[in-house]
């Protein structure tokens, strides 16, 4: 079933009623709006959403929307792909309080080439563990090249106590593009307006499965201390933006060169930066390898090259 095309402006207060994070496709920490080759391995996108591919590679990329939204994502199709899925796993505390009731799921969708876009909700076996899960429901919409909204009420298991996954997903995307954004699930039998919360709101909640430190300029602090340790190394405590799902069990730098350690009586570049070990949900100790410094000495982590990425991985579902 299909409703209006055209979303509205007009933005509606945080209610939590969209139990998805991120379906808008306005936050992307990890690529900042860089295209993605998408791989018959499952990768995450767009923050909180994650895409694989069967048959052949194909392209997505987080682009400017319409119709009211921002940012939508969008998928490139490539000559004998037979698939693409992008999915969210949605934490049992979001959606244990819906198990056994009607929810409506709505997403804006166009494509020039498809003319259908599968759903497909799954409930977890066990409290947010997705590593075997069960299908409550599925079904399809037929979509048009015009971003037009999609709905389909769907009354969920007891098990969706557990944690829910979505799935939307094609057959063979040989060419032309998939447009997606405005995903929602909401309780009830039809879709409202779309949910726009906070920006500050979703990036808070999008950081609690990606603490993330994306830099804004040629000297951007982190917010941790440490101490040189050696005249080559260093120990920086870093602490989260909020509070972490779980326990983080590693760390990503684009490069270990874009950060320096900054001492009081001058900076040395970084060369390696490595998980010491994570204290918490909340923090974690980094190693940092530098090209020379004083031992002994207290000593902050900054981002010297305004392209600088770090984040903690282990955290999403």
């Amino acid at each position: 079933m299909l409703i209006s095309s055209n979303p509205g402006a007009v933005p509606v207060l945080f209610s939590n009623r969209n139990r998805l994070i991120n379906g808008a496709m306005r936050i992307d920490q990890r690529n900042s709006g860089a295209a993605q080759t998408i791989t018959s391995t499952a990768a995450y996108t767009v923050d909180r959403w994650y895409s694989n591919a069967s048959g052949a590679n194909v392209t997505g990329q987080r682009v400017a929307g319409s119709g009211g939204f921002q940012y939508a994502y969008q998928f490139t199709g490539a000559a004998s792909n037979t698939s693409v899925v992008l999915a969210q796993r949605i934490e049992s505390i979001n959606i244990a309080d819906l198990a056994s009731t009607t929810v409506t799921l709505s997403a804006y969708l166009a494509s020039s080439t498809l003319t259908t876009v599968n759903w497909a909700l799954y409930s977890a076996n066990s409290t947010d563990n997705f590593g075997s899960s069960t299908l409550i429901s599925s079904g399809s919409w037929t979509i048009t090249s015009t971003l037009t909204r999609y709905q389909v009420a769907v009354t969920l298991s007891s098990a969706a106590a557990n944690g829910v996954a979505l799935n939307l997903s094609t057959g063979a995307f040989t060419s032309g593009t998939l447009t997606i954004t405005g995903v929602q699930l909401e309780t009830g039998s039809a879709a409202t307006l779309y949910e726009q919360p906070n920006i500050t709101t979703e990036l808070m909640a999008c950081q609690r499965y990606l603490p993330a430190f994306i830099a804004t300029s040629t000297t951007f602090p982190l917010p941790g201390t440490g101490t040189t340790t050696s005249t080559t190394n260093a120990q920086v405590l870093v602490v989260f933006p909020v509070t972490a799902r779980a326990i983080p069990t590693g760390v990503y730098v684009n490069n270990a060169t874009y950060f320096s350690v900054t001492i009081f009586i001058g900076a040395t570049a970084a060369s390696v930066i490595a998980l010491a070990s994570i204290l918490s949900t909340q923090a974690a100790l980094l190693t940092i390898t530098t090209s020379g410094s004083t031992s002994s000495l207290p000593c902050a982590l900054y981002a010297t090259n305004a392209s600088a990425v770090l984040y903690f991985t282990g955290c999403e579902l």
